[in-house]
């Protein structure tokens, strides 16, 4: 019998494209720590193919998977941390509780007899890794899993299963870390900057304008929090995830942003900017 590994990816690209924007999870920030807000989803479906659960001595397969399933989790929420605060493994669809991104991984099980004396089968494995929203279904990042394969001697079921395991938590783990550079605004931590404006009328005026820029800033995970509102102006703790200079050229395309038919020019003051309405 043979061992194949096959993801799920090739179903969701029917229906969906890539989205290869920066993608942002929702965080928090006190005192200087960054606390994410967002639980990560992890879907693995199973499928055994020309020989059961039961040759492999198990009643249940979740004595095997369960084992599998929280390795990976383990790892997601060590190496992820930023990403998420937590890994929910989600048995079916729709994945329950809170979150934004799910990874699934979508397992095929065949396996190939070498030899009889001594007993021996071959793995053979290959697949893929998905990371996408979880409402939309909309693909964020994928990665191939190239194909592997591994002779197992068989000297009693548990070291064989035990073997086969090892083998599948293994394998993806190199396309995790693929995909996790995909998200580099998320790997770096989230910034604050100030961004205050000069001469803006009033309060609403303010809050109008912040909020365009949010817009604008989106890709960045931007946020602008309102710190003090005076007649000179009003004053915005900016929060952003990302590196520095890419803020930076973010707030430079700013200038001459417009507004109820009158523009901004921007200044540079201290470790902040300052948009003066004109």
């Amino acid at each position: 019998m043979k061992l194949f590994f096959v993801i799920a990816f090739l179903g969701f690209k029917a229906f969906a494209q890539v989205d290869s924007s920066p993608q942002v999870l929702n965080t928090v920030q006190k005192d200087g720590v960054i606390t994410p807000t967002n639980a990560l989803a992890l879907r693995t479906e199973f499928i055994l193919k020309d020989f059961t659960w039961e040759e492999l001595g198990l009643e249940d397969r979740s004595e095997f998977t369960d084992v599998v399933e929280k390795n990976w989790k383990a790892w997601l929420a060590k190496e992820w941390s930023l990403i998420a605060p937590e890994v929910i493994i989600c048995p079916r669809t729709p994945c329950p509780g809170q979150g934004d991104y799910e990874v699934t991984l979508k397992v095929n099980i065949q396996r190939t007899l070498v030899s009889r004396v001594p007993l021996e089968y071959k793995a053979l494995l290959y697949g893929g890794v998905v990371l996408q929203k979880k409402e939309s279904k909309e693909v964020v990042a994928f990665a191939d899993l190239p194909l592997e394969w591994k002779v197992i001697p068989f000297n009693d079921q548990k070291d064989f299963n035990s073997t086969l395991a090892t083998i599948l938590y293994r394998f993806p783990i190199a396309k995790f870390f693929e995909i996790k550079k995909k998200l580099p605004n998320i790997s770096e931590g989230q910034k604050s900057s100030s961004i205050s404006f000069l001469k803006i009328p009033h309060l609403e005026a303010a809050l109008a304008v912040a909020s365009e820029i949010e817009e604008k800033g989106k890709s960045l995970g931007l946020s602008l929090k309102l710190e003090s509102f005076t007649r000179e102006g009003a004053k915005f703790r900016a929060k952003y995830i990302g590196r520095e200079k890419k803020f930076t050229d973010f707030v430079k395309s700013l200038s001459g942003l417009q507004w109820n038919q009158r523009r901004f020019s921007l200044k540079t003051i201290g470790d902040g900017y300052l948009l003066e309405y004109n």
